[in-house]
């Protein structure tokens, strides 16, 4: 599955405010590294433990998290390394959207700025 796909999925069918529910991360999913208590979350995924496994598996396959490097465990689980690719997505298209913005905003800036309508002659030579 490709990874936008997955996010996709994730951000868009899956989440869901913190204030709009409340979750228990269970044992399993504790030590799956699919959640841990934080009073500090922002959302949270209403699935099944077996369906966010499926999901955490599918983002390490997709950017080919190593469970071993040169020979040793790698000291990164693949449950952390899911969540830190979830959250290196969620800032990148922040600050994507806060760039895109952020050019529309000094296009329509530059387009009512009072310079523009100066009167530099007919060729622009002035």
């Amino acid at each position: 599955m490709h990874p936008r796909l997955i996010f996709a999925v994730l951000l868009f069918a899956l989440a869901a405010p913190a204030a709009a529910g409340v979750m228990s991360c269970t044992s399993q999913m504790t030590t799956a590294g699919l959640c841990r208590d934080d009073a500090n979350r922002l959302l949270f995924f209403d699935m099944t433990v077996s369906d966010m496994i499926k999901v955490r598996d599918g983002i390490c396959t997709s950017y080919n998290y190593q469970a071993t490097i040169d020979g040793a465990p790698n000291p990164e689980s693949c449950g952390e390394f899911a969540q830190r690719r979830i959250k290196k997505f969620l800032v990148d298209m922040h600050r994507n959207s806060t760039a895109k913005q952020a050019g529309k905003d000094a296009l329509e800036d530059a387009q009512n700025d009072p310079v523009n309508d100066l009167d530099v002659g007919d060729d622009g030579s002035g």
